[in-house]
C-alpha cells in the first residue's frame, strides 16, 4: 500500500469522525446537548466551518450520516466548504456508500461493461475516498488512519500513529489522556469535550502524542522493519 505524503506549509490539516448527522436516536444527539436533530446537523458542521478553511485538507474517519437520504447526506457533504475531504469508511455508511456507488457508475460506464466496486483514492466533490485503512505521513510523521482503533498497526514501533474514531469518547485507552501508545480517538465527542469544537487540529495532534510513549506489543521493535 502507498503512503501518501501531506505537509503543513500551504495547508492546515484537521481530523474529525463520528459526526452521525441525522441519527434519529436520542442517545447521540441528546447525549451531545443538542436538543434536535437538525440542531445537532448544523451546529456540527457549523463549528466544523468555523475553523477549517476552503483549502485545508480535512481526515475525515467514518460514519458521517445516518437515518438521512443519499440526497441528503450529499448536501451535507456539500455544506462543508473545505474543498479537501478524505475518507475513510466507517461501519455506519449506507447514505455515503450510495454517493460512492453512483459516482463510481457515472465515472466508468462510459469506458467499462463491468463497473469496478472499489476504486481508492477516488474523488467525487470535495470528497477523495481512501477505503478503510490508509497510511499518510504528515511533515514526515507516519501514521495509520482507521475508523476503528487497532491493538497493532504498521510501524508503530517505529513511532508511526493509528488515528481512529468509532468509540465515541468511551475507549480509555484511545482517549488523549492514556499516555500509553501513539493512538488518538478524533471523533466529534471526543473533540467538542477536549477542544469545544467537531474536529481536531494536526497540531493539536501533536501536542498529545507528545504526551504518549511508544508502545511495543509483540516481536516488532525499533531494530525491526
Amino acid at each position: 500500500m502507498r503512503t501518501q505524503k501531506f505537509n503543513t506549509k500551504n495547508q492546515k490539516i484537521w481530523f474529525a469522525s463520528d459526526f452521525h448527522l441525522s441519527h434519529k436516536q436520542p442517545f447521540i444527539w441528546q447525549a451531545r446537548g443538542f436538543t434536535s436533530i437538525q440542531e445537532h446537523a448544523s451546529k456540527i458542521i457549523t463549528d466544523l466551518n468555523a475553523v477549517v478553511g476552503e483549502n485545508d485538507i480535512l481526515f475525515y474517519l467514518g460514519d458521517f450520516s445516518l437515518n438521512s437520504t443519499p440526497p441528503e447526506t450529499r448536501e451535507y457533504f456539500r455544506s462543508i466548504k473545505c474543498r479537501n475531504i478524505y475518507y475513510i469508511w466507517g461501519n455506519h455508511e449506507a447514505n455515503v456508500s450510495a454517493i460512492y456507488q453512483e459516482a463510481l457508475r457515472e465515472t466508468f460506464s462510459p469506458f467499462l461493461k463491468l463497473i469496478p466496486e472499489q476504486v481508492y483514492p477516488f474523488k467525487w466533490e470535495n470528497v477523495t475516498f481512501l477505503g478503510a485503512y490508509a497510511r499518510i505521513s504528515i511533515n514526515n510523521q507516519p501514521i495509520v488512519l482507521s475508523h476503528f482503533a487497532h491493538f497493532i498497526w504498521d510501524m508503530m514501533q517505529h513511532g508511526a500513529w493509528n488515528i481512529c474514531g468509532h468509540s465515541h469518547g468511551n475507549c480509555a485507552a484511545i482517549l488523549p489522556d492514556n499516555t500509553e501508545g501513539k493512538i488518538l480517538d478524533v471523533g466529534v465527542d471526543v473533540c467538542y469535550k477536549q477542544f469545544g469544537r467537531s474536529c481536531i487540529s494536526f497540531e493539536e495532534v501533536i501536542n498529545i502524542m507528545q504526551t504518549k510513549s511508544l508502545k511495543v506489543v509483540d516481536h516488532h521493535n525499533s531494530e525491526t522493519t
